[in-house]
């Protein structure tokens, strides 16, 4: 080969070469896109929950489905009734309704007459000093007690997701949730026992509001897996 020859060849191999490494390196590093940053199934359970299902008409079945199969001292008109208030109060609160039902089940087993010891009242238990703000006058009224408990269930889920934008509101106060699961947990706690309550006691749950939250989640999966 001539030395112009070899002068050619040599500045081809300077130029393709780093190339050629450089898109083998590209092609075969492992993917630091979605692929790398999946979010877990409880993290995307948990984003559903407080932001609310798509799908109206399956929430709708699935709801109706539970109560029909393991509630069927409810009458069928009620359970059809509160299937649909969970529906269209869920969507209006940006709470997933089949997250409220579960809620429901746990609190009064979809009795809409049910009176606690305490005096909480309705298919959500909700106390009488908490009717105003609810805009609830009458707690056995199922679109009433239904829209009311959805409400709170977005104002403890919001409380929560303020301590994880803003960071705890006072030393007295030091409770910030790490995850999204997290905040679903410490807003049914908070429904429990009210919010003040909660962050007071560091996020720390009794064995009764532990039994309670964990309750509620297990209602929520057999809903989310009713066969349709």
């Amino acid at each position: 080969m001539s030395a112009c020859g070899i002068l050619v060849w040599t500045m081809i191999s300077l130029v393709y070469v780093p190339f050629i490494a450089i898109f083998t390196l590209f092609l075969f590093a492992p993917s630091t896109g979605s692929e790398g940053m999946k979010t877990s199934p409880t993290e995307k359970k948990a984003a559903v929950i407080q932001n609310g299902s798509q799908n109206a008409e399956s929430d709708y079945r699935a709801i109706l489905s539970f109560i029909k199969n393991k509630y069927r001292q409810i009458k069928e008109e009620d359970a059809k009734n509160i299937s649909k208030y969970l529906v269209e109060y869920g969507k209006k609160n940006q709470v997933d309704p089949k997250f409220a039902a579960a809620v429901i089940a746990r609190e009064s087993s979809f009795n809409k007459e049910a009176v606690s010891k305490t005096g909480a009242k309705g298919l959500g238990q909700i106390k009488d000093f908490n009717f105003d703000m609810l805009s609830i006058k009458d707690p056995f009224s199922i679109q009433e007690n239904v829209s009311g408990l959805t409400q709170y269930l977005r104002t403890m889920l919001d409380k929560w997701q303020s301590q994880i934008d803003n960071g705890p509101q006072s030393v007295n106060h030091p409770v910030q949730p790490a995850s999204q699961l997290e905040k679903v947990r410490l807003s049914l706690a908070s429904y429990y026992k009210g919010f003040t309550a909660v962050n007071k006691d560091g996020g720390t749950f009794d064995e009764k509001t532990k039994g309670y939250v964990d309750d509620i989640l297990v209602y929520y999966d057999e809903i989310m897996n009713q066969k349709l």
